[in-house]
């Protein structure tokens, strides 16, 4: 490790210095690739500011790495470039394989200047350059990174001291970690460039993409598991026509699937929604749009907005409830909305939009939260009849966040290794949540990813009103398992999951797909039936009924899976006024290829037996 010295590096000056910058984005359902932006603003402020005579002195690469590249296949590729930096954007979902790369390239060539920056790294800069002996430089602070890394370029090729740019931790020529000091350059949004716009970022890999947008910065919210907002909730935004042309440009690509607006909360300027809104109905395209949003902004004052965002393609309302256990939810921070804002809120939206379609999402393990705060969550979340309950597990420790920084006095206990997932509590023992882990992938089953189960589940919970929701998921599962156990053997499922994310991710679809197999399907419908059957007029029992038919019919045809398409196969004999119905029975769950191996390796790693995926 010869490290970088503060007073020079590597490149002489006048010789052209090749830097690449390189990110591994995370995985996503539908097959898209995710277009995360932060290379590309980085090389687009650079070469943007660079003075012309300096233009030449310095080359920019970029590698965008899929879930699925190895560290050794990461490494194999950048030292292909021959770089003399690199620098790797690092983010909760890649840091191990980043590392792990990061690694390979220090030994094999170790006069590469390697820099880290990004959320999973910068606040814990100086004890992870004492750590990790590979990292030569991470800039301690978070924002803005395009001022911080435009002045570590200038000086790495001047060959200028590190210390002179603010915001740097670094490992000196001795080895021994330094920090500078000073102020970090401010950054005027009305400024900088766009890197759709000026070219940065091109469409020509013959894949679709998911693409992360940043219409703004900062986040009003100080959620304690949450590093966006815990660096000030000043915010900020570009200029009005550069996202226009942004939305304009990236609306009209055929190759851009879904574009996630990165802006901590949507609705918060009224007149500025309501023009982004009207800019994306005004493109007429097919593109899938996701927002974060506030349920406190969906009042009667921005109805017209609301009722606009219903109208994009698939588009659904997200309530990032969390929790509604009191104790759990002061845990989290003071600006998270109460409970019965999200009822109100909900309430308002059905007035507007019968059919809304709205997603809840809860969490697990969280601080001060109890087995018996988390089933009484699950049963507030039900009673709103939510379109998809989403179970966000485990909760991660990030740097930077006041989890991080008080996880003992929160009594928090999570793995040692990055990124840091939380087992167990004081108050939530690792075996309790092995089993609340359990009965949210049920909930998820049997309201989601089981359509037509989830419509009859929420017309049940309409009619019987007194009766909480979660003892009928209750006496549901209780029924199913008497006949077929789709968790047994899980009694590890926390201990297998927090490994990594793709273990918690193909585990995860592994029991969803069992789940969905037409003879687990027809087995869950009969279940239904049959308990439900007694208590339920011919209309609303039919779309569990025709499920019965449906299933069976598939078996029958020996068919291995039903989905729309093969749904076209089954010599049915229904007429077009049960279409909708139908429609609604086929299971939500898709099997990619790609993942399939791996939960298939996930289920009988945790089980030890093989199973057919």
């Amino acid at each position: 490790m010869t490290g970088v010295s503060p007073t020079t590096s590597p490149p002489t000056v006048g010789t052209p210095l090749r830097v690449w910058i390189a990110t591994a984005a995370p995985r996503v359902s539908r097959g898209l690739k995710v277009l995360s932006p932060a290379p590309y603003v980085l090389k687009s402020y650079v070469n943007w500011r660079l003075p012309k005579e300096k233009r030449g002195l310095v080359t920019f690469g970029i590698s965008l790495f899929g879930p699925d590249d190895t560290p050794e296949a990461m490494a194999a590729d950048l030292l292909a470039q021959s770089p003399d930096v690199i620098a790797f954007s690092v983010y909760v979902w890649n840091q191990r394989e980043t590392f792990l790369c990061a690694r390979l390239i220090k030994q094999s060539h170790p006069a590469i200047t390697l820099i880290m920056g990004g959320p999973q790294v910068s606040p814990i800069a100086e004890s992870l350059l004492d750590q990790q002996d590979f990292i030569d430089i991470i800039p301690y602070v978070t924002a803005p990174g395009e001022t911080i890394f435009f002045h570590l370029i200038m000086a790495l090729i001047h060959q200028t001291p590190l210390n002179d740019v603010a915001g740097l931790a670094y490992r000196n020529g001795q080895g021994a970690v330094e920090k500078s000091s000073g102020m970090v350059e401010a950054l005027a949004l009305t400024d900088i460039p766009s890197p759709f716009l000026d070219g940065t970022i091109t469409f020509d890999d013959q894949t679709d993409h998911t693409v992360i947008l940043e219409t703004a910065r900062g986040c009003p919210f100080d959620c304690g598991y949450c590093f966006w907002g815990s660096g000030g909730r000043e915010m900020d935004y570009f200029p009005r026509q550069r996202v226009e042309q942004e939305i304009d440009l990236l609306y009209s690509e055929p190759r851009v699937k879904h574009v996630y607006f990165s802006d901590s909360d949507f609705l918060i300027r009224r007149q500025r929604a309501e023009w982004m809104i009207d800019r994306l109905i005004a493109k007429g395209a097919d593109t899938a749009s996701s927002f974060e949003l506030d349920a406190r902004n969906i009042t009667q004052a921005k109805r017209s907005i609301i009722e606009k965002l219903a109208q994009l393609p698939d588009f659904q309302f997200v309530f990032a409830i969390q929790t509604t256990n009191p104790e759990a939810l002061s845990a989290i921070g003071v600006t998270r909305p109460k409970p019965e804002v999200y009822t109100q809120r909900l309430k308002l939206l059905r007035g507007w939009m019968e059919d809304v379609q709205v997603v809840v999402d809860v969490m697990l393990p969280l601080p001060k939260d109890t087995p018996e705060g988390f089933r009484a969550t699950l049963n507030d979340v039900l009673t709103l009849r939510p379109t998809r309950l989403v179970l966000n597990y485990p909760v991660f420790l990030l740097p930077g966040t006041r989890f991080y920084e008080e996880q003992r006095a929160l009594g928090l206990i999570c793995l040692p290794e990055p990124p840091h997932p939380v087992v167990e509590t004081k108050s939530f023992p690792k075996q309790a949540v092995n089993t609340a882990f359990q009965w949210g992938i049920w909930a998820e089953i049997l309201t989601y990813y089981h359509p037509a189960v989830g419509d009859f589940f929420h017309a049940l919970t309409l009619k019987n009103p007194d009766q909480p929701p979660i003892e009928r998921l209750e006496r549901w599962v209780g029924a199913i398992r008497e006949k077929w156990d789709l968790m047994a053997g899980c009694g590890g499922l926390v201990d297998f999951a927090v490994t990594s994310v793709e273990n918690l991710n193909a585990i995860k679809g592994a029991l969803l797909s069992q789940a969905c197999e037409p003879k687990n399907s027809l087995l869950i419908y009969q279940t239904l039936l049959m308990l439900e059957q007694a208590n339920c007029d011919k209309d609303t029992l039919q779309p569990i009924q025709r499920g019965v038919e449906l299933f069976q019919a598939t078996l029958d045809a020996e068919l291995d899976w039903l989905d729309a398409e093969t749904l076209k196969s089954l010599p049915l004999r229904y007429g077009p006024e049960e279409a909708g119905v139908l429609a609604r029975i086929p299971p939500r769950f898709r099997r990619h290829a790609d993942a399939i191996a791996a939960q298939k390796r996930a289920w009988e790693t945790l089980h030890g037996g093989s199973v057919r995926l």
